[in-house]
């Protein structure tokens, strides 16, 4: 009412614009804090969910925080960071799928060899061998089925050669 009364008032005018000034700092200051505490809210709910396990409602959280406040350096490290943390967390599921698949392949292989089957024995492992390549364990299993495969046929041989002479000494003795 006072710039109305008197207008003019280079005194009042100033003071109106100190008051709009100071209002626009108040409001900019409680703007930075409502920012300030949603990105620190989001992190810690973040972090919170990763330490339950549950990464895919981490990343959503920092993705609906990002959706807010594009390109925010804090949201975006923390995104980097459950990205390296779902990349590890695949990685072991991997690990051990891939350590469970050939467990199971090493057992299939001894149970076979343990009937008798040695080429299913065999089997067993170059299949899993296919699918891991690099594996040395199934490598070195495998070898051991070749040489007891190798050994079985030594073996055979020998006692066929053995029958052979059996053979031969009794139709020596029985002609005379």
């Amino acid at each position: 009412r006072a710039l109305q009364q008197y207008r003019g008032e280079e005194t009042l005018v100033a003071r109106q614009q100190e008051i709009a000034v100071a209002l626009e700092e108040r409001d900019a200051g409680i703007e930075a804090q409502r920012r300030a505490d949603t990105i620190a809210a989001a992190v810690e709910q973040s972090r919170k969910l990763e330490a339950s396990g549950d990464l895919a409602d981490a990343q959503q959280t920092i993705q609906t925080a990002l959706k807010q406040y594009p390109g925010e350096e804090t949201l975006v490290a923390r995104q980097q960071e459950i990205a390296v943390a779902v990349e590890e967390r695949d990685a072991r599921i991997e690990a051990q799928r891939r350590a469970d698949a050939i467990a199971a392949a090493i057992e299939r292989s001894r149970r076979r060899q343990a009937a008798g089957d040695l080429v299913g024995a065999e089997q067993a492992l170059a299949t899993a061998l296919a699918q891991y390549p690099d594996d040395p364990l199934l490598a070195e299993k495998l070898a051991e089925i070749d040489a007891a495969r190798a050994q079985l046929a030594l073996t055979r041989h020998e006692e066929a050669l053995r029958s052979i002479v059996a053979l031969e000494s009794a139709a020596e003795a029985a002609n005379g």
